[in-house]
């Protein structure tokens, strides 16, 4: 998940994607800052993880003064940043890694599901290089835990899971139907899946937020009715055609995750073999090339 906020303006919520990504690599300013650290989801760690920050935004401080930046003003441009280390609410939803990005300009937050080593970097340009797991070593996917009573998303890859605070999506069925007339819940709730689908009409609306520019496969976890519903009603692409079977609402984020990768490594694997395969059909014309120095 990322936060943005301009300096001095409203934050909102996106998350890291690959076009995201690709934003960060292109950003050029003469005071860039990357500052990375691991995090924990829970215990009494939290409170490290915030000192923690709150060292490396002091190292990222001297380090701006050394090439040539004022004290003040990059003490202002790090606000952001030690602001965070009181934020009770903000350390209580973390996941493994956080990785912070900024200029005088502009301050971006990521909380992601990869381990980090403490880092700071400042430079013209931002730090990128250990995100790169994230969309080469280790394809990440996204997860859709789905029942009448509770929606999650997820952020995961192969061995770790962060969850995406949702806005602007119902949480429960209840909540998407909340403002129909009675007679209509009623209806809605008698055994019919006109209400189900219009609850999951709106959680795929909403999601299409965070999803507008995505590629990486999405993943439904949920009983079989509610993914035949889902399939039916889905506008993202991406989304995968067998899902985990199942309540989701008892199960354990990390054991959700395990199930999903059984999903997006088949596809993974067809894709490997798929791009093999036209390697091989291509590799004696002019359209490939196998030696580095001609790729380059």
């Amino acid at each position: 998940m990322i936060v943005v906020q301009e300096k001095n303006s409203t934050i909102f919520m996106k998350i890291l994607s690959k076009s995201e990504f690709q934003q960060l690599g292109e950003s050029a300013s003469q005071f860039s800052v990357s500052i990375y650290l691991p995090t924990h989801v829970a215990g009494p760690d939290i409170r490290q993880d915030s000192i923690r920050l709150k060292n490396l935004a002091r190292e990222a401080v001297d380090k701006l003064t050394h090439a040539g930046m004022e004290t003040d003003a990059a003490e202002a441009m790090l606000s952001d940043a030690f602001a965070l280390l009181d934020d009770q609410e903000f350390w209580r939803y973390q996941s493994q890694g956080l990785a912070l990005f900024l200029t005088p300009e502009t301050t971006k937050i990521y909380r992601l599901p990869l381990n980090f080593e403490s880092l700071t970097v400042v430079g013209d340009r931002f730090h990128l290089k250990p995100l790169l797991p994230l969309f080469f070593d280790d394809q990440y996917f996204y997860l859709l835990a789905l029942s009448q009573n509770q929606v999650r998303f997820f952020q995961a890859t192969r061995y770790q899971i962060s969850e995406i605070p949702l806005e602007n999506i119902p949480a429960s069925l209840d909540e998407a139907l909340k403002y129909d007339d009675p007679e209509k819940q009623l209806q809605y709730h008698s055994g019919s899946n006109s209400g189900q689908r219009r609850f999951l009409i709106k959680v795929n609306n909403g999601l299409q937020t965070f999803l507008n520019a995505e590629k990486a496969p999405l993943v439904i976890a949920s009983v079989d009715y509610l993914q035949s519903i889902y399939q039916e009603i889905n506008t993202y692409s991406n989304l995968l055609t067998e899902g985990v079977s199942g309540n989701p609402d008892t199960a354990q984020p990390i054991d959700l995750q395990i199930a999903a990768w059984e999903k997006v490594a088949a596809l993974l694997k067809t894709s490997h073999q798929d791009a093999f395969a036209r390697y091989q059909m291509l590799k004696e014309t002019d359209e490939s090339r196998s030696q580095l120095e001609e790729v380059v």
